[in-house]
């Protein structure tokens, strides 16, 4: 099973290394820099589910949630199937890319704002890797619920 933003059956690009598998096809980018783990080695079906209908299952175990984001371009669409699910996340880490290694992923730019319209606040940055000329490519971003970083710590 796999997180998005709707729920029905989608096939999902699994690739030489699995990091790499998507429902988005790699750029040219993504195999220049990381060689063949990138490239795509078949294809799979999944279930694609909305957050929104699996995590009230889980909430009463805690009061507070991490949500941990790192789904090769596709953050944005699980974000959209857990809107009803947000307020009980306080802290969220995604993936945020500076250089595109997938087909018709949103923008760094583009993921940041919508967090921030969603009410999370950046916590902290680190790049997660370079290329050969030492540009950073993508950074883990944790952030923070407004109004939360006092009862996280």
């Amino acid at each position: 099973m796999a997180l998005g933003d709707e729920n029905k059956e989608k096939d999902i690009i699994v690739a030489e290394h699995a990091v790499f598998t998507s429902f988005l096809p790699g750029t040219e980018y993504s195999i220049e820099v990381f060689g063949d783990d990138p490239r795509p080695s078949r294809t799979e079906n999944v279930l694609l589910r909305r957050l929104d209908e699996q995590f009230p299952s889980f909430r009463n175990l805690s009061e507070r949630w991490m949500l941990k984001l790192d789904t090769q371009g596709y953050d944005l669409k699980v974000l959209e199937g857990a809107m009803s699910s947000l307020p009980g996340i306080s802290v969220l880490q995604t993936e945020l890319s500076v250089r595109p290694i997938y087909f018709g992923m949103p923008s760094y730019r583009e993921v940041l704002e919508r967090l921030i319209s969603l009410e999370y606040e950046i916590s902290d940055l680190a790049a997660v890797n370079y290329d050969r000329q030492r540009r950073a490519i993508e950074f883990d971003c944790l952030l923070v619920r407004t109004g939360d970083f006092m009862r996280v710590a």
